[in-house]
């Protein structure tokens, strides 16, 4: 404000000048005309003196000195006038640059090259903190974070002069940091002192805004990559008729590949037509999204990608739609399927003859198929409503019933009945399962089988079993006798036919003793058949004694060493047949088991037996035993090289009497392996053979493990 007053006064005093100096003008020339005017009226009556005046040379001068001074004077008013002008347009120009000063909103400074202020402009007070008194005369380094940076800032305005638009930290007084906006310029005054003239602006804000900024791009980017859903931002294409022709996809995230099945890439740039294949309704609908801002949900089929999809279209500005796919064809998939499976289960719901039906906790009938209303109208003639309790509809006695019924299924789980419905003379089955929902149970499902017909033919059959019992032990016990007198009449016949082939065999014995000299060559060899026949028919009748004995014999368990056993009975074998050359080995571990030791050496006895046997016309024996187990029984292997047979004749060779060759080429009665079959069976175990004709055979027994 004192400024302002002097400007005034000045003012003034400059006016006051001027007026001054053209009064003394106005003075000077009143005065050269008040001379002349005395001069001349003395000759206004006497025309001779004044044209002897006129031709008066000093009179010349003297007008000609009253016209220079009045032009003189002329020009020094103009002079001062034009001088007036200029020092108020000066002052008026120091006033606005002073207001300029004052006010402005930047930060002007001005520095020697050494960093000192000489001037600087009062909003420092708003950026800095500082008033203009107490930067003035102070080093500009005092409000640089980094003071090396001010080095690098002289360097480069010696070289060029001035620097723009330079970002750097300045130090407020209260020690926060502010981001400024400077523009140095390297100056000289008339005195040639070289001053550095910067303007700053506080951009803090701005900086701080447009970091965040950037963050929110960032964060907006990462959530647009990342995000599980496909999303585009489409802009429009318009006709003539400013119609939406088509859209350009600006931008798309990686997800829609998997909504989509289509890349990002494929798909930016791209119409939106070309790329997904919509119609022009589908883009109005869209380009109306611009006009209302109003987002658009709806789930739609794309017939180019065969997809079901969720889409949400929304505004993103005056020109773009965003639009975000979500892939829910496995979603319809799933709900087609629920149809289906309800249909069906609402199908069989109601194709039953059984009634079906559900209450909640307060015994409302929730749900039921047409037969519990058939039934219901049958028996109180009455429609069944969904909602109504059942106390409704039944009898107390009947209601409080079904009642406890439902309350026992759903305080202790499933639970079922049998009820019979006197009147009708019906039975019926009941099944009660509690209904859970959100893990709590909400009600009781029910169904109830008619078993009338059920308990007609279980009563018929107990009736059936008790007349049946009765014959089975009339024919058990006739069985016994015929057991019993069986057994009889197989030692009585074993020991009657063993008694002449016995004498039949003594008897040809004697007659070769005696007469074998005298007897033709052919008698001999007949008589020589006879004996023989006899013994084969006395062991035949031995073998058929022990199979008999072994069908009835209990077995007596124990722990054995079938290894060992196997090892001896070859053993015994081999002395047997001491001229033929047998190879015999265990080819993994034997375990000890639990069997009848006798039985099991009978087993072992005929089938190595029979190994032996069907391998003479090897040159070298081979027989080897092994041994596998499962989770319930051990498997034993015996294997040979020998003649081996058809697989076909299999099943027979565990049979009586069956034999796959004839006694000329091997010998035997045929029951071994009948025995083998009938020992193991008493064991709980199993009997079978793998073989190829003329490459051996595999037998297999197996023993339950204990």
């Amino acid at each position: 404000m004192k400024k302002l007053f002097l400007y005034d006064i000045e003012s003034k005093s400059m006016n006051n000048g001027a007026i001054l100096a053209r009064a003394v003008a106005i003075c000077i020339g009143f005065w050269f005309l008040s001379i002349l005017i005395e001069y001349l009226l003395p000759l206004r009556d006497n025309p001779l003196v004044f044209s002897q005046i006129l031709d008066d040379r000093d009179v010349i001068y003297l007008i000609i000195l009253i016209m220079f001074c009045m032009a003189t004077a002329g020009v020094t008013i103009r002079y001062l006038e034009k001088k007036q002008k200029a020092e108020e347009l000066v002052k008026k120009s120091e006033k606005k640059y002073h207001d300029i000063f004052q006010n402005i909103m930047n930060l002007y400074c001005e520095t020697l090259i050494d960093g000192t202020i000489v001037e600087i402009s009062p909003s420092s007070k708003n950026i800095l903190g500082y008033d203009r008194h107490e930067l003035i005369g102070k080093n500009m380094g005092n409000i640089y974070c980094d003071p090396e940076s001010r080095e690098t800032v002289i360097e480069q305005l010696l070289k060029e002069k001035s620097i723009n638009d330079l970002e750097f930290e300045g130090r407020k007084k209260d020690g926060t940091s502010c981001t400024l906006l400077i523009n140095f310029r390297l100056v000289s005054t008339e005195d040639g002192i070289m001053k550095i003239i910067s303007v700053a602006r506080d951009v803090t804000d701005y900086m701080e805004a447009k970091r965040k900024q950037a963050e929110v791009q960032e964060e907006y980017k990462l959530i647009f990559d990342k995000m599980s859903d496909g999303m585009i931002i489409n802009e429009f294409i318009y006709d003539e008729a400013n119609e939406p022709a088509d859209a350009i996809a600006i931008k798309a995230n990686p997800a829609i590949e998997k909504h989509l099945g289509l890349k990002a890439a494929d798909a930016i740039k791209n119409t939106y037509v070309k790329s997904f294949g919509v119609n022009k309704s589908d883009l109005k609908r869209l380009n109306d999204i611009l006009k209302t801002d109003i987002p658009l949900q709806c789930e739609a089929f794309n017939s180019k990608f065969n997809r079901h999809l969720l889409v949400n279209a929304f505004k993103v500005n005056n020109k773009q739609v965003g639009i975000m796919f979500h892939d829910i064809s496995e979603l319809k998939q799933l709900e087609a399927k629920k149809r289906e499976m309800t249909e069906h289960l609402e199908a069989v719901f109601e194709s039953t003859d059984d009634m079906i039906y559900s209450v909640d906790r307060n015994y409302r009938i929730l749900n039921f198929n047409s037969s519990l209303n058939d039934y219901m109208k049958r028996s109180y003639d009455l429609e069944i409503e969904s909602g109504r309790s059942i106390s409704e509809f039944l009898p107390d006695d009947i209601a409080q019933e079904w009642k406890f019924y439902y309350d026992k299924a759903m305080n202790n789980g499933r639970y079922s009945f049998q009820y019979h419905i006197k009147y009708e003379k019906r039975y019926t089955e009941v099944f009660l399962n509690p209904i859970y929902h959100n893990g709590e149970i909400c009600g009781t499902a029910v169904f109830v089988k008619d078993i009338t017909k059920r308990k007609e033919a279980e009563q018929q059959l107990i009736k059936i079993n008790q007349e049946l019992e009765h014959l089975v032990e009339e024919r058990t016990a006739k069985l016994r006798s015929t057991l019993t007198e069986l057994e009889a009449f197989t030692y009585t016949v074993s020991h009657d036919l063993k008694s002449p082939l016995r004498a039949i065999d003594g008897y040809s014995r004697i007659i070769l003793e005696d007469y074998e000299i005298t007897l033709e060559k052919e008698v001999v060899d007949m008589i020589t058949n006879i004996t023989k026949v006899s013994c084969d028919m006395i062991s035949l009748i031995d073998r058929v004694l022990q199979y008999s004995t072994t069908s009835k014999t209990s077995v007596q368990k124990e722990r054995v060493d079938i290894e060992e056993m196997f090892i001896n009975v070859f053993n015994e074998l081999k002395t047997t047949y001491a001229e033929r050359s047998i190879e015999f080995g265990i080819e993994t571990a034997i375990p000890i088991v639990t069997a009848d030791q006798i039985l099991i050496r009978q087993v072992v006895y005929n089938i190595l037996s029979n190994a032996i046997k069907f391998t003479k016309n090897k040159e070298v024996s081979i027989v080897s035993v092994s041994c596998m187990q499962n989770y319930k029984e051990y498997i034993f292997r015996i294997e040979d090289n020998g003649a081996g047979f058809d697989m076909k004749y299999s099943k027979k060779l565990f049979t009586m009497f069956q034999r796959l060759h004839n006694k000329e080429e091997y010998e035997g009665s045929g029951i071994g392996l009948a025995t083998v079959y009938k020992i193991i069976q008493k064991h709980g175990g199993r009997t079978w053979m793998e073989s190829e004709l003329n490459k051996g055979t595999k037998i297999y027994f197996t023993l339950p493990m204990e």
